[in-house]
């Protein structure tokens, strides 16, 4: 309803614009006289509001698009830790690997009660190639980023690893 008052305004006010132009704007009502004043053709003004409107509608889905992806990515990734590898513990017993680093953990699951990180899947090919990039930066003191998948599936207190960057 707000659109269309608005668009029937701007009609009338054109017609006292053309009224104007024409040489008999005192034809018109006096309460319309002030109207000469607008600026932009009739079809512009609810065009304008027509593009305003699709506009604030396309802020607010953007905004609702971008509060869901800072959900999802709040929840779908885990703690993160920069720092060096300063120990990793395989046991024979379970083939359980997990290690340590330096460096402040962030962002942890409430699950995770310890500082220190689990291989999810030792036995499959991203567990091995995990397990030889712990190695290798243990073996020469360079700092690694590890991100969590913000679940303790493989052991109880301790976050499972989602990536390794050497």
């Amino acid at each position: 309803m707000k659109m269309f008052s608005k668009c029937l305004l701007a009609i009338v006010m054109s017609a006292v614009r053309l009224s104007q132009t024409l040489g008999r704007l005192d034809a018109l009502p006096q309460s319309s006289a002030v109207a000469h004043r607008m600026r932009w053709p009739t079809y512009h003004l609810c065009y304008k509001e027509r593009a305003h409107l699709a506009m604030k509608n396309s802020q607010h889905f953007k905004l609702t698009i971008a509060t869901a992806f800072a959900l999802l990515s709040t929840s779908a990734f885990g703690g993160q830790q920069t720092g060096q590898v300063t120990q990793v513990t395989t046991r024979a017993s379970d083939g359980l690997i997990y290690f340590d680093m330096s460096g402040s953990h962030g962002g942890r699951p409430a699950c995770a009660t310890y500082s220190y990180w689990m291989i999810k899947d030792e036995n499959s090919a991203a567990g091995k190639r995990q397990l030889a990039v712990l190695l290798t930066a243990r073996a020469t003191a360079k700092e690694i980023t590890v991100t969590g998948s913000n679940t303790c599936s493989r052991w109880g207190d301790g976050e499972d690893v989602d990536e390794v960057r050497y």
